[in-house]
């Protein structure tokens, strides 16, 4: 803490800050990153108002604070995405002075009416769950950025892998870079995101089968396991896409080498393998979660019924195939003003 900080520092809200981020986790039971999020909002506030006691909170501070976030957010394009940022923020602090509001020496100070005015209007509220929908590459723009992937070396074999296992299962980044060499289905059709050991959301076990992609990106992934088992002598145990194992060369530079047998701490490096594929095939980059979108808008492509869709969805790890359609299913508009015009065809014949 730097010495201006300090002369603004309460002590009275680090002590109902630390009581308030051990009922967050031991009572609500949220994850690390959920708790981060909730204290940097508060932080923030407490920022807003000079480090003021909390004692002293009323409405006229929620309004005050949540204008001034309105004021920072952009118009346009980024909108959204600036009310969706400003909701976040308000809705924890509003959840941290309710939560205040019945605590001894709190509760005769803060009205737990007055934490209302966090709220945003209703229109803002409406745009912020307005779904904003992110563009994805096309399956055959994904297959091409991999037919380019070079394969000489262990951790170009791995970094083809990479693109190809996420493109068979749409599985999220964490979840990618925790799985095990074990979480191979034996039938090699699969894998079997098992949240006992995989970084899954929810913690939910998801039986994943390779999505219908090419047998050949199918392919490419089991080369790879079979190079990890035969050449390095990987065990089941041993990450599917371990980190890369640096060294310094004789000219004092650290060089990449080889493979660990260790799984990557951040998804950072996942996000850079795409990176580099993508500039490499002369493609616009899209990030490793857009891959989900691909492969909702070939479900809708392909499948023929209610029942094919639900398992397509169930693959992907949703529980209902609303979810897949509101948050992955939106067409690009190139195709839905096709197929709206296909159907206008259909009617005047």
């Amino acid at each position: 803490m730097n010495p201006k900080d300090r002369s603004n520092f309460c002590a009275a809200n680090a002590l109902i800050i630390r009581q308030y981020e051990h009922f967050l986790r031991e009572a609500q039971g949220l994850a690390e990153t959920t708790i981060v999020l909730n204290l940097r909002a508060i932080a923030d506030y407490e920022k807003f108002t000079s480090h003021a006691n909390f004692k002293s909170f009323s409405a006229d501070n929620a309004v005050a604070y949540k204008r001034g976030l309105l004021k920072k957010g952009g118009r346009h394009a980024a909108e959204k995405s600036s009310r969706a940022t400003v909701y976040s923020k308000l809705r924890a602090v509003e959840r941290f002075f309710r939560w205040l509001s019945d605590k001894p020496t709190y509760k005769s100070r803060i009205q737990i009416s007055d934490t209302a005015y966090f709220r945003l209007s209703n229109r803002d509220v409406a745009l912020t769950r307005g779904h904003t929908f992110k563009d994805a590459a096309s399956l055959e723009q994904l297959r091409h950025v991999i037919s380019l992937m070079p394969s000489s070396s262990a951790i170009e074999k791995r970094n083809r892998a990479l693109l190809a296992c996420t493109l068979l299962t749409g599985v999220r980044i964490k979840a990618l870079i925790t799985l095990k060499l074990k979480h191979m289905r034996a039938d090699n059709l699969g894998i079997n995101q098992d949240a006992e050991e995989v970084g899954t959301k929810f913690a939910k076990t998801i039986p994943t089968a390779f999505f219908p992609v090419g047998d050949d990106i199918r392919a490419i992934l089991l080369d790879y396991v079979q190079f990890l088992k035969s050449e390095l002598h990987f065990g089941n145990n041993d990450p599917l896409f371990p980190s890369t194992r640096k060294e310094v060369g004789e000219d004092r530079i650290f060089h990449w080498v080889g493979l660990t047998r260790e799984h990557w701490e951040t998804p950072e490096p996942v996000r850079r393998i795409f990176r580099e594929a993508f500039a490499a095939a002369s493609i616009p980059y899209f990030s490793p979660h857009t891959v989900r979108n691909t492969l909702v808008l070939l479900g809708q492509e392909i499948c023929v019924g209610p029942a094919d869709f639900k398992a397509w969805s169930q693959n992907l790890g949703h529980e209902s195939t609303l979810t897949t359609f509101n948050s992955y299913g939106h067409l690009p508009e190139r195709q839905q003003i096709s197929l709206i015009q296909s159907l206008a065809n259909k009617k005047t014949r």
